[in-house]
């Protein structure tokens, strides 16, 4: 699994939230050095916990420093290698409950999952979340509870989802030592997280939570939908808890008798056996390219999603033109792919600046003194100059 896992991670990124604001977020720190909100909603993700992305955002200056023409590639292993530590993790956690064929088994069923093979090919921050949360689970197990809160503040850091885990893991262990201020403790270790994330919005004139109540986020991020299980995009809201399930069912059946264990065991397999297989079906489009046999460009041109906000220099006509011009953006939802430097986009730019090239995707109302320069269909792109700009 980790092979096939390999694979989707050597490959180049097709993933839509990474294409959106993960690796996007992380350009404008390496490039740009804006580690706080971007303005205009489009990235507005920027203003929920995003260590993460700042991680990323290294990880991109060093591919870039050391000239990559795929620098997402490392924050794509990092995901890669975090999902073998999650199940490595897992394995340890259930060991001190099941034994230890059982608990790798828990380990094996969780990293087989098609929704974790998925998470370890791309620039998400859902393994990273889901590996510290099992930390601090693992730590207040063996009785460590200040570093237990420490590592679980750092996971609010990576995701907010994960101040549910904080109560959580809080209230256990109030409850294991028959102490509710033992909780209390535990819980004000967490706060100065949780002040720094909303301190840095406040800074920025927004609010403490921003951007959640705003955009549709409460609606969109926390519904029942989240319940319904592993084998939707959305199941890796609750991949911490689908492992905390998985060893308590383990743990019953393989506790009612032989019969039990035994199809447990015949469980484990086939879904073993399926999760690779399916995730390795699913990866063999990235062996062309990984073969040399496709270019990027080609690779990208006939995977991204052009109808659904991806965006790609499919002829390479921008790289080579405007990659030392400064452009503006508009219509492009998902902005990573964009060459160079010095182009703004217009939820964030601004207008009244005078711009000597405008690449447009989809339908705009063109003003007078542009004039079209370049078109390219499958992307729906236009370049449109303006000669009265001084460049």
């Amino acid at each position: 699994q980790a092979g096939v896992n390999l694979v989707g991670a050597l490959g180049t990124e097709l993933s839509f939230d990474a294409l959106w604001y993960h690796l996007p977020n992380a350009r404008q720190l390496s490039e740009r050095g804006w580690w706080g909100v971007v303005p205009g909603g489009l990235l507005y993700s920027s203003g929920l916990p995003r260590v993460g992305d700042w991680v990323n955002a290294g990880l991109l200056w060093v591919g870039q420093a050391r000239g990559m023409e795929s620098p997402e590639l490392l924050p794509k292993l990092l995901s890669w290698v975090l999902g073998i530590g999650c199940a490595w993790l897992i394995g340890k956690i259930a060991r001190k409950y099941l034994e230890e064929k059982w608990a790798w088994g828990v380990a094996l069923l969780w990293y087989s999952m098609l929704l974790v093979g998925w998470q370890s090919m791309v620039v998400y921050v859902d393994l990273a979340r889901t590996w510290l949360v099992l930390l601090s689970a693992w730590l207040l197990i063996n009785q460590k509870p200040f570093w237990s809160a420490v590592v679980a503040g750092l996971a609010y850091s990576v995701k907010i989802l994960s101040g549910i885990e904080v109560v959580i893991l809080a209230v256990v262990w109030g409850m294991w030592k028959r102490d509710w201020r033992e909780c209390a403790k535990y819980l004000a270790i967490v706060i100065p997280f949780v002040l720094w994330w909303g301190m840095l919005n406040w800074n920025q004139g927004y609010s403490f939570f921003y951007p959640l109540g705003e955009f549709g986020m409460i609606r969109e991020h926390w519904g029942l939908q989240y319940l319904t299980g592993p084998m939707i995009g959305e199941g890796r809201y609750i991949l911490p808890e689908l492992a905390a399930l998985l060893m308590v069912g383990i743990k019953w059946l393989t506790e009612r008798g032989r019969r039990w264990r035994t199809l447990v065991g015949v469980i484990i397999g086939l879904h073993a056996v399926l999760g690779i297989s399916y995730r390795a079906v699913a990866n063999a489009k990235f062996v062309p390219y990984l073969l040399g046999q496709e270019s990027k460009a080609q690779f990208l041109t006939q995977h991204l999603n052009f109808e659904y906000g991806d965006w790609y220099d499919t002829d390479g006509w921008v790289r080579v033109n405007l990659t030392p011009e400064r452009f503006l953006v508009t219509g492009v939802h998902n902005t990573y792919y964009l060459p160079g430097e010095k182009w703004e986009h217009d939820s964030w730019a601004v207008k009244t600046n005078c711009w000597p090239w405008w690449l447009v995707r989809g339908e705009v109302t063109i003003g007078e003194g542009w004039q079209l320069v370049h078109e390219v269909p499958i992307t729906q792109t236009r370049i449109y100059q303006n000669s009265e700009c001084v460049q």
